[in-house]
């Protein structure tokens, strides 16, 4: 398909959830940088009805929502797609292409095929990962709120307290034991992204829309508040890969991360990592809420 001179329509299908084409867009921009001359559309629709927002597509430059597959190319990129069945590996196959066992290791194995079973040649480099310009994503009035924040010299902890869809962790409420801990540690803020039933009345726990306003999808915005935060304590999803794939926030050897999944069958902590070879920033492994926050008590002690 590449080497033609036509004008090709090219149109990718996730069926998945938002971290499932989160995932994908380091490969897509790879992808379009490459063959400008095409069309790029995405399918919006993901599975158990979940909708790509707009702002999503944004991120990927030259890429067009669409509410049909159709095109000259589709390619599906949720690689659990039947499609991609014969490329699945298991045991030490698996550990020995996957090697050093994170995210973007996977994902570049099945985007190899996909590449080239499209005659698409694009090199994959060893530094991938997000590098949002949140400028041009975000409105000036929520650009110019969060860097107020974060102009803000006392110590940050933002919790990605969004409740999981599927399966990586429990979806017990946090809101009750971030009440506890920001009494304990008065002299942090907490911010946190999912209302919960409990109401909180300490004032250095923050509901993170209070400070840029409510949006249809703010996964952005609070990505681009987690750059000026120091300790990101999230259970996996989509919300998470939106901040854990950031460039911004990996290679900074003075942020913490608490990530809480479970344990992933070739490696325990591979879903904690997206492109690990990148990693300056500490990034802590636990299974259950309960672990989360005895690792954040740790931490916060020893910072007294």
């Amino acid at each position: 398909y590449a080497s033609s001179c036509l004008i090709m329509k090219v149109c990718f299908h996730t069926n998945g959830h938002l971290g499932d084409f989160i995932i994908t867009i380091p490969f897509l921009n790879l992808l379009i940088e490459k063959y400008p001359e095409n069309e790029y559309y995405q399918y919006v629709h993901g599975m158990e009805g979940t909708r790509y927002p707009d702002i999503f597509l944004k991120t990927v430059p030259n890429l067009k929502p669409t509410e049909e597959i159709s095109g000259d190319v589709i390619i599906p990129t949720h690689f659990c797609d039947p499609i991609y069945e014969k490329l699945h590996l298991g045991g030490q196959a698996a550990l020995d292409e996957f090697y050093p066992y994170d995210m973007i290791s996977i994902q570049k194995y099945y985007w190899k095929h996909v590449y080239k079973n499209n005659n698409f040649e694009v090199e994959i480099p060893d530094n991938l990962g997000l590098d949002f310009d949140y400028e041009s994503l975000l409105d000036k009035e929520a650009i110019d709120s969060i860097k107020k924040i974060g102009d803000n010299p006392r110590k940050k902890i933002l919790f990605v307290n969004i409740k999981g869809r599927s399966g990586q962790t429990d979806n017990e409420d946090w809101l009750n034991r971030i009440s506890n801990i920001s009494t304990l540690y008065p002299e942090w803020d907490y911010y946190y992204m999912n209302e919960e039933s409990v109401e909180v009345e300490n004032d250095n726990v923050i509901h993170t829309p209070s400070i840029f306003g409510t949006h249809p999808s703010d996964l952005i915005h609070n990505s681009y508040l987690s750059t000026f935060c120091d300790i990101i304590i999230a259970r996996n999803s989509g919300a998470f890969m939106a901040i854990s794939m950031q460039n911004k926030n990996v290679m900074n050897e003075n942020k913490t991360f608490i990530t809480q999944t479970q344990d992933n069958p070739h490696v325990p902590d591979l879903e904690c990592f997206y492109n690990r070879t990148l990693y300056k920033a500490t990034n802590v492994h636990t299974h259950v809420s309960q672990e989360t926050f005895l690792k954040l008590e740790e931490i916060l002690w020893s910072c007294q």
